[in-house]
């Protein structure tokens, strides 16, 4: 039940996403629900199929980033409930690049400094910006 309360925040996140669309030419979201699959799936065993039946219809967003990073430089940077349970971490870090090799997410080393990071990132969405406007 309580995965499915996080489901629906999600398909609600989605909606709004879908309703800025025609008004924004960049929406930031840290979580997709890719991350649904990556800790309910992968990481506490949930059957994949209900996820799906659940996110039927769902657009994806254009860009998806895997921050990729050992669990030791990922525990310095953050204090997080997932990283202390070296087993479900690697549970839910298996999902994760599952998720990103079935969906085509952008795969970034996260193990540089968080500024170098943010402007590779940043730099990949200027070139969708740019591809999007010689398009239009």
């Amino acid at each position: 039940l309580r995965s499915m309360l996080f489901w629906e925040m999600r398909k609600q996140q989605y909606a709004a996403i879908d309703g800025l669309r025609s008004v924004a030419d960049i929406i930031f979201a840290d979580r997709t629900m890719g991350t649904a699959f990556a800790y309910d799936v992968h990481g506490n065993g949930v059957n994949p199929e209900l996820l799906r039946l659940f996110t039927q219809g769902l657009r994806p967003p254009d860009i998806t980033f895997l921050l990729e990073a050992p669990i030791a430089v990922a525990r310095q940077r953050k204090d997080s409930r997932t990283l202390r349970d070296p087993m479900f971490a690697g549970r839910v870090i298996c999902g994760y690049r599952k998720c990103a090799d079935r969906c085509e997410w952008l795969r970034v080393d996260a193990t540089q400094a968080p500024e170098e990071v943010a402007s590779y990132c940043l730099g990949i969405i200027r070139e969708a910006l740019v591809k999007k406007a010689r398009a239009s």
